[in-house]
C-alpha cells in the first residue's frame, strides 16, 4: 500500500497503481507499506529514550540538575569573592611597601634592623649643650 503524510499532518493510505509504484494529486511525502503478520523487532539500546519524560524519575533527576547548577554556581561566586580580596590585600601590600621605600629615601638616620622591624638610629655622638643667656647663677 502507499501512505501519504500531508503537509497539514494527516495520513492517508492507498493502493499500488503497479508494482512499487503510488499515484497522488497531493503534497506531501510518499512511502510504500507492508502488512506484516511478524512481531516487530525491538529497538536497538537507546533508541528508545524519551528526553524529557514524565515520572518520578524524570522530575529527580531535574531537581538534580537544577541544584547541581546552584551549587555550581554558588562555588564560582565564592571563588570570585575570595580572588577578589587577595586582589585587594595584595594591592594594599603594593601600596604600604611604595609608602615605605619613599619614607626610607628621605631619613636622614641610618636604618638598622632591630628584632623583626626597622628602625633608624642616631648617631653615637651628642651635640655639646651651650647656655642661652650668659648668666650663670
Amino acid at each position: 500500500m502507499c501512505v501519504n503524510f500531508g503537509l497539514d499532518g494527516s495520513v492517508g493510505f492507498d493502493n499500488l497503481v503497479k508494482e512499487n509504484t503510488c499515484l497522488t494529486t497531493t503534497q506531501g511525502h510518499f512511502s510504500l507499506v507492508v502488512e506484516s503478520l511478524e512481531a516487530p523487532a525491538p529497538s536497538p539500546t537507546g533508541a528508545g529514550v524519551v528526553i524529557g519524560g514524565g515520572g518520578k524519575g524524570g522530575i529527580r533527576k531535574k531537581v538534580w540538575i537544577v541544584v547541581g547548577c546552584a551549587m555550581g554556581v554558588m562555588l564560582v561566586l565564592i571563588f570570585l569573592a575570595m580572588l577578589i580580596e587577595y586582589l585587594k590585600r595584595c594591592r594594599s601590600r603594593r601600596r604600604i611597601q611604595r609608602m615605605e621605600d619613599v619614607a626610607e629615601e628621605g631619613v636622614a638616620l641610618p636604618m638598622k634592623n632591630i628584632g623583626h622591624a626597622k628602625a633608624p638610629v642616631a648617631l653615637e655622638t651628642r651635640t655639646r649643650p651651650f647656655l642661652e643667656n650668659e648668666f650663670v647663677p
